[in-house]
């Protein structure tokens, strides 16, 4: 017997609820496959609605979470997926139906920053494999001598 009986029924609800839920979100996906409408697989499903959005790789709301929206940004165009919105429970079976690109266009700025970022990782790997390649020591005396300090530390 589980230690929390009532857990192990919430539980085992729960994946039923989970089951269940996985089944109409297979036969949408299998309708609109076969050639129906988002609005006709959700009239097969009770409580299923449609809404239709456009969103930016940032954008959340309401059951548009960020787990769908970068479920969309992986997606082919025109090609149904599944994803968890919302509350992790909640299911959706979208669409990308179009991708503007225009949004998409890099600033100088960003460039720059992204340039800066690599030129900034090529150094750390080479700082990094000198420092494993070769036995580094420091001098204290050469180094305060350097740095004009008179007191060591």
């Amino acid at each position: 017997m589980p230690a929390n009986p009532a857990s192990f029924v919430a539980d085992r609800k729960g994946r039923q609820v989970d089951d269940r839920l996985q089944e109409y979100v297979n036969s949408a996906l299998e309708a609109v496959a076969g050639g129906a409408t988002l609005d006709q697989a959700a009239a097969q499903i009770p409580g299923a609605r449609v809404e239709e959005t456009t969103l930016s790789r940032t954008q959340t709301a309401g059951p548009f979470n960020q787990g769908l929206v970068a479920a969309a940004f992986r997606a082919p165009l025109n090609q149904p997926f599944e994803a968890r919105a919302g509350d992790q429970r909640t299911r959706a079976v979208a669409i990308v139906t179009q991708i503007d690109s225009s949004a998409a266009t890099a600033t100088a700025e960003q460039r720059q920053a992204v340039i800066e970022g690599l030129q900034n990782d090529v150094v750390a790997a080479l700082e990094q494999g000198l420092l494993d390649q070769y036995d580094v020591r420091v001098n204290a005396v050469l180094r305060d001598a350097a740095l004009g300090r008179t007191e060591p530390e």
